[in-house]
């Protein structure tokens, strides 16, 4: 329930002036008494109409029973799907209460919308009538901050002053994630809505908030809330029981959003103390040092992998005993249920098919220069041998040896011509 004597301050500015959430206020039979400029525009219907005159004829009957359920339960919120009839139709996913006044009474009902394709932008929303609680900041295009509220102000331990015209990335208190860095740093290739979550690490507010980033006509919306403790633990819910995950036969990794390790193998834990010189426990990040000037693109095929797409990516990794490994690391999303997606992380150590390799292209070298240098041994004799056939005189031969020497020129030629010929075979081959 919201009471209608302070829904003026109750309802933001913002919220008013928003490009993504409808607002409407309906009066106790349905009649829209207060809407904002979103609903205004989308729907077109005007204040002291039924909201029912502007919904599809298959969900009016939805709405009366609503609004009779409303009635009947005003302590709680209610949701539900509103299909409007207007040019271009508009499905969106609503959130309605009651509005009381000072006596208690109901004098009717508000209630917070957004079209289905944001919330199919799998955006955080908790209740939508929690925007109302939520934090508010206004961003530019470079991520600036250009105005915060109280409740950022206060969770963030920061004064307004210092806050302006800082970039989300240089706020001294706040901690995001690398693969979400590198998402928001390609600002132009930002989709209309971006959800992440970050870490407050100072002041009385420490923890993990949960954002929601849309972009309007002059920047971007910056909501902001507290993740509940049931959210933190259902991101560290495990995929796989340990005997399962110890199955894989290299080592395995499984990644939330924010790249910490959800959960891993014995392999995993063994390799990351050899690579990195230290053991990294579930929950901590994946760090990717190990992957030297490709930790960038090991981190985009992360990202590529939480919007389903599966990559590979080779690596040669120095150990800390100074040694050389080759390593394929296989990068894909693991989709839990319809709403819950990590990524798995699985390495495929290429080290002794990598020595094999470099062991055969040795070898093979070794058969292109014995393939090679006796067409240059035998050549340089043959070609003396051919000079000299060339300056008998045949006149002072008997006939017998003329008849010989007939012989050999045509052979000696022909072994020439073989010779000739493997030499340009091998250096095609070469």
């Amino acid at each position: 329930m919201i009471s209608i004597s302070n829904i003026d301050q109750l309802i933001p500015e913002y919220l008013r002036e928003s490009e993504h959430f409808f607002l409407v206020c309906l009066d106790i039979e349905g009649n829209v008494t207060d809407c904002n400029a979103l609903f205004q525009r989308a729907i077109s219907i005007k204040e002291g109409n039924s909201i029912l005159s502007a919904l599809n004829q298959g969900f009016r009957n939805e709405f009366e029973g609503l609004m009779d359920q409303i009635i009947h339960y005003p302590s709680k919120s209610h949701q539900v799907i509103l299909d409007f009839g207007t040019s271009k139709p508009i499905s969106s996913s609503w959130e309605f209460t009651m509005l009381i006044n000072q006596e208690m009474d109901p004098v009717g009902f508000i209630g917070i919308g957004v079209e289905l394709s944001l919330l199919e932008g799998k955006l955080s929303w908790g209740n939508l009538l929690e925007v109302f609680s939520l934090g508010k900041a206004d961003l530019d295009e470079n991520l600036r901050f250009r105005s915060a509220d109280d409740q950022i102000l206060n969770w963030l331990n920061i004064d307004s002053e210092t806050l302006i015209s800082k970039n989300l990335f240089e706020v001294q208190t706040l901690e995001l994630n690398l693969l979400d860095q590198l998402k928001l740093k390609e600002i132009n290739q930002l989709k209309d809505f971006y959800h992440f979550s970050l870490d407050v690490t100072s002041g009385s507010h420490q923890g993990k908030f949960s954002i929601n980033l849309l972009r309007h006509s002059k920047g971007f919306l910056l909501l902001m809330r507290q993740m509940n403790q049931l959210v933190k633990e259902e991101i560290f819910s495990k995929p796989f029981t340990d005997f399962q995950i110890e199955a894989f036969s290299g080592p395995v990794w499984i990644l939330e959003r924010d790249t910490r390790i959800v959960q891993q193998n014995s392999y995993a834990e063994g390799v990351s103390e050899k690579w990195l010189k230290k053991l990294a426990n579930e929950g901590d990040f994946f760090d990717l040092k190990f992957a030297n000037e490709k930790s960038d693109r090991f981190l985009e095929l992360i990202g590529d992998a939480f919007e389903g797409n599966e990559k590979d990516l080779n690596l040669q990794i120095k150990t800390k005993n100074g040694s050389n490994e080759y390593w394929t690391f296989q990068v894909k999303p693991l989709k839990v249920n319809a709403d819950k997606v990590y990524v798995m992380v699985y390495a495929i150590d290429m080290t002794a098919v990598n020595s094999k390799l470099v062991k055969m292209e040795g070898e093979l070298e070794t058969l292109r220069e014995l393939a090679l240098c006796p067409s240059h041994i035998l050549r340089s004799p043959l070609s003396s041998m051919l000079g000299l056939l060339e300056l008998i005189d045949f006149r002072k031969l008997d006939p017998e040896n003329q008849r010989y020497i007939s012989y050999l020129k045509p052979l000696a030629q022909e072994l020439d011509d073989v010779i000739r010929s493997n030499a340009k075979k091998m250096a095609a081959f070469d």
